[in-house]
């Protein structure tokens, strides 16, 4: 039994590069189908070579307002890494970024108020995690280069996400308020976290294989029975949300308003959030985030922040929470914005 510990780790991004390497590509956006992360065209203006080119362009979906938090600013070295990841569950928001783990209590509108002093030292984790999830009990779920951990509600290691014996390496981790979620690196198949308040330290991994398996996916959550990524059929297909079943098998997705010209085209996908009907991606490729429908996966809502959007989550009043990064001087700082979403 792993006995509770301050976390401390100063891992890089050198070692997921140096880990991708070894499955036979590079950890990086590059031209390549070997690449392990090569999403195919992330600018706005890359043309996919099977996305409905013949199909007239669409209306636009719904304009989403926003209210920027007046609390709860970041400051970083680039707008990349300032915040990597935001996860909510009840009134209690987890911030991943290149340097730590924040916890915060969210006020009536959702906004992040004040840090949770009782996690890490004033309400902080040193960690250079790569994505940070909050479930049920005040626990954070942390992927990092070096494995996935879950940490106590003081922002110590209660134990670790492990498969066989081995690290569960991933680089993007999203949890539901039943203590499930999705863990992904870059191809599939996806891995599914299980946490009990039973069991505090318990974080059981399963395998989930998707049909048909995706080139690759930029992003993916739980459903309530289900899966949702957002992936890419081969590397030089556009971006476009899927939706799978419990048994891992594609019911439908939104690549019908995938192409270049249409409203529901992604020049990326760093999240994705989801509630009862819609999925929300953000695109900080193209500076927005984009609401999808579940039912018809037709694209519905699009907001548009001043700023880069970094990670995006649904609180409890239904509406989205995201960073907004700006450049400063020579780095970067991020504030909150709560989106309302259709």
């Amino acid at each position: 039994m792993i006995q509770p510990e301050r976390l401390r780790i100063t891992s890089t991004w050198v070692q997921i590069t140096a880990l991708a390497w070894s499955i036979g590509g590079v950890m990086a956006c590059g031209s390549s189908e070997r690449d392990v992360a090569y999403l195919g065209p992330v600018d706005r203006d890359a043309a996919p070579s099977d996305a409905n080119q013949e199909q007239e362009e669409l209306p636009g979906p719904e304009a989403l307002s926003w209210t920027v938090c007046a609390t709860g600013a970041l400051v970083g070295q680039d707008e990349a890494n300032v915040v990597r990841s935001v996860s909510v569950i009840g009134d209690r928001a987890v911030v991943a970024s290149a340097r730590s783990v924040s916890a915060w209590s969210l006020d009536a509108a959702g906004c992040p108020a004040e840090r949770v002093t009782s996690f890490g030292t004033n309400g902080e984790v040193d960690v250079d995690a790569t994505s940070a999830a909050s479930v049920p009990g005040g626990r954070t779920i942390v992927t990092s280069a070096v494995g996935t951990m879950l940490l106590s509600a003081a922002g110590e290691v209660a134990g670790r996400c492990r498969l066989g014996g081995g690290e569960v390496i991933a680089r993007l981790v999203t949890m539901g308020a039943d203590g499930n979620g999705v863990a992904l690196f870059t191809r599939s198949p996806l891995y599914g976290l299980s946490t009990d308040l039973a069991r505090p330290a318990g974080c059981e991994v399963s395998v989930r294989t998707l049909t048909p398996e995706p080139y690759a996916i930029a992003a993916a959550a739980r459903l309530e029975s289900g899966w949702v990524t957002v992936e890419q059929k081969r590397a030089t297909s556009p971006l476009f949300v899927a939706w799978y079943d419990e048994a891992g098998n594609q019911v439908r997705t939104s690549e019908a308003w995938s192409g270049t010209n249409q409203p529901g085209h992604l020049c990326t996908a760093t999240a994705v959030a989801v509630t009862a009907s819609r999925v929300v991606v953000n695109d900080a490729g193209c500076g927005r985030l984009v609401v999808f429908d579940s039912t018809s996966g037709k694209p519905v809502g699009m907001s548009a922040p001043d700023g880069t959007p970094r990670g995006v989550a649904v609180t409890a009043s239904g509406n989205a929470l995201v960073a907004v990064a700006r450049r400063l001087g020579d780095g970067a700082v991020a504030t909150f914005a709560v989106v309302d979403l259709p």
